[in-house]
């Protein structure tokens, strides 16, 4: 019941009592389920038929208790609740143009298009304002190549912010190439993401956070190198779009490059490339650089692989410890994983305790911060082996219950990684 509901494309109950903050058993079930090939086929059959032209544009429309927020009175109130601002963001067209952040030789470099896969956009949203939510999705929309552009997913991690009733209707008013899925449990991305995959139809999957604008030429990077080799794993270069004055900062262009690693706390980290060993191109200038760890919020992978590795650990809960664990994983089970220069999305680094301002942390009195630390601590038993003493030396986490790893222990075991 709790599957069917969750699948359930109505608008949500914003009066229903709030869910429980765990794995339900009805989703543990449901995550092993996915889109029949022939419930896919069908997807791609009717995709087909749909077209739309560019740019496509969109208005935001709210009632004036929204736009004129009681939290917009100071910058104080509005980052305190927003972590950005969102007043300034209600003001802002949801189609603004933002910089190319592409190089000269990025442009100049030609794609076998016709021949690439086409791809399901997954943008996970929990309490996201409306205007950076449909901005986002405007950019991918218009940014993207129609005929690669399979469909968007949305899927809502159970959210309570009142505006969000209003999602409906400005969807719309879109093509009609996006989905939405509204959970029933608010328990974190790793069950969204995997509720999202299950839902997907295309080749390729590419996670979007909900904060984020995609720039000119973001795709056909990373489905070139998915292309090549479907166990790449591929991460735009990610540029900060302030969270003042929501102007976008590309990254692109830095030189030398950089790429994810991490701490022995399993802290995400960004170090220098090495530009003998992590560069993988002809060109280095623009080339794919070879990264052991991903920032975890934006990144494409073929929808296959991503199954057949064991999607994400479904204990993994709210925040933290699942971009390490996926990053693990995919180099330990015969893939790699890749940071793409030539591919740029802005996304605004929220300054904020996301924490604080979540109702339903607070009415059922979960302590996030205990289970990061379970998170991470069931990264290290079932990845690091005799590794896993520095973390725990690190973050003093000896003798805390980490939960039941058993089922990851044995995929592990049978994909030989």
């Amino acid at each position: 019941a709790a599957a069917a509901a969750d699948s359930a494309n109505n608008k949500p109950d914003r009066k229903r009592r709030n869910p429980p903050i765990a794995v339900m058993p009805e989703e543990r079930k449901f995550a092993e389920e996915r889109l029949s090939e022939a419930q896919a086929a069908a997807t791609r059959a009717a995709r087909t038929s749909i077209t739309y032209s560019l740019p496509v544009t969109l208005k935001l429309q709210l009632p004036d208790k929204f736009l004129n927020h009681p939290s917009f009175k100071s910058d104080q109130t509005k980052f305190r609740q927003w972590g950005f601002d969102l007043d300034k963001s209600n003001k802002m067209p949801l189609d603004r143009v933002i910089n190319d952040g592409r190089m000269p030789e990025c442009k100049a470099v030609k794609y076998d298009v016709d021949n690439f896969p086409m791809v399901s956009v997954i943008i996970i949203y929990y309490n996201e304002p409306l205007s950076t939510l449909l901005r986002n999705v405007l950019s991918v929309i218009n940014r993207t190549p129609a005929h690669l552009l399979g469909e968007i997913i949305l899927v809502d991690d159970f959210s309570t912010l009142e505006e969000l009733q209003y999602l409906d209707e400005h969807l719309q008013k879109l093509p009609k190439i996006i989905r939405t899925v509204r959970r029933t449990v608010h328990n974190g991305i790793v069950g969204a993401r995997v509720r999202g995959a299950q839902e997907a139809a295309f080749e390729v999957l590419v996670f979007i956070d909900s904060h984020a604008e995609v720039s000119p030429g973001w795709l056909e990077p990373l489905l070139a190198r998915i292309h090549e080799d479907p166990t790449r794993v591929v991460v735009p270069s990610l540029g900060s779009i302030s969270t003042r004055t929501l102007s976008y900062n590309p990254t692109g262009s830095m030189w030398p490059p950089i790429k994810g690693s991490f701490n022995w706390r399993l802290t995400f980290t960004l170090v220098g490339a090495d530009l003998e060993r992590d560069l993988v191109g002809d060109v280095k200038r623009i080339a794919a650089v070879r990264c052991p760890v991903m920032p975890g919020g934006i990144f494409a992978i073929d929808r296959n692989f991503f199954f057949r590795i064991g999607a994400y650990d479904p204990e993994i809960l709210y925040y933290g410890g699942e971009h390490v664990e996926l990053s693990f994983r995919v180099w330990m089970c015969g893939g790699s994983m890749e940071f793409i220069p030539c591919s740029n999305v802005g996304h605004i680094y929220r300054d904020f305790d996301r924490f604080a301002v979540d109702p339903q942390l607070k009415a059922n009195n979960v302590s996030v911060f205990k289970l990061m630390d379970r998170n991470d601590m069931r990264v290290a038993e079932v990845w690091m082996d005799e590794y896993k003493e520095l973390f725990y030396n690190a973050r003093g986490l000896h003798g805390q219950d980490f939960g039941d790893v058993s089922a990851r222990r044995s995929l592990r075991e049978r994909l030989q990684c």
